[in-house]
């Protein structure tokens, strides 16, 4: 935990040098925020530690966030607690590179989902060891629609496809590649969403928003846990860097 303080306060003190405000709010606002979800979540309570692999050929946010969906369980109506770990583009002036089409973290993110499965039904894998590919899908749905796009007001139809292009297995984990198509992050500011606390405030003028893009996911699911699974994930572009991904 010193450790972790000590980062933030170099990361503080650059951030003052530079003079980028939005930078600053942002750090300063996910710091109590990823504190408080993690205290209220099932990790905490069950003291699940997570080790996420770093992703070092683009540039990310510097903190890797916590988020408690509390809601997720009535999204599939199943008692399923879900935790999401991510983290997305750096930022760049005011706002972050996931907003910025012309950067290599466009609409990129990476983290890791933490399920606790608290039914008599199956979820993730089956009893068998099965992998139950719809609650994956689900999980990247919720994600992105619920907790991205629509905080940031994008409140029309969303549909987001998913196709496995690739997959492998072994006795620890289940590795998935998949071609996916949903709406792009770039839009116009019109008034202030709770999300471009953490992401910085987009420019006032886009010419196209939310635009369709085809981006790539891989998803590593490790096996040999009873209720709680962990997935590890990362959204991009750039299909060399999703596959390169790895540990």
């Amino acid at each position: 935990m010193k450790k972790y303080f000590i980062k933030i306060t170099i990361m503080l003190l650059i951030s003052l040098v530079v003079l980028n405000i939005y930078f600053i709010r942002s750090i300063l606002v996910m710091i109590p925020y990823n504190m408080i979800n993690l205290r209220n979540s099932f990790i905490h309570e069950e003291n699940i530690e997570v080790d996420i692999p770093k992703e070092e050929k683009l540039e990310w946010y510097p903190v890797m966030n916590t988020f408690n969906a509390k809601h997720f369980s009535k999204f599939i109506n199943k008692d399923v607690d879900l935790v999401v770990y991510y983290t997305f583009g750096s930022f760049k002036n005011k706002y972050s590179n996931i907003f910025r089409e012309s950067s290599p973290t466009y609409s990129s993110f990476y983290g890791a989902y933490i399920t606790r499965n608290n039914s008599k039904e199956d979820f993730i894998l089956s009893n068998s060891g099965e992998l139950i590919l719809k609650d994956i899908k689900d999980i990247l749905i919720y994600d992105y629609i619920y907790l991205v796009l629509k905080p940031l007001g994008y409140n029309e139809v969303i549909n987001v496809d998913f196709e496995i292009i690739d997959k492998k297995e072994n006795s620890q984990r289940i590795i998935l590649i998949a071609e996916i198509r949903m709406k792009g992050l770039a839009h116009s500011y019109k008034n202030f969403k709770s999300n471009y606390l953490q992401y910085g405030t987009p420019d006032k003028y886009i010419d196209e928003e939310y635009n369709p893009i085809k981006t790539y996911g891989k998803f590593i699911i490790e096996k040999g846990k009873k209720d709680i699974n962990i997935i590890y994930y990362i959204i991009n572009k750039d299909l060399s860097i999703v596959k390169g991904w790895n540990f």
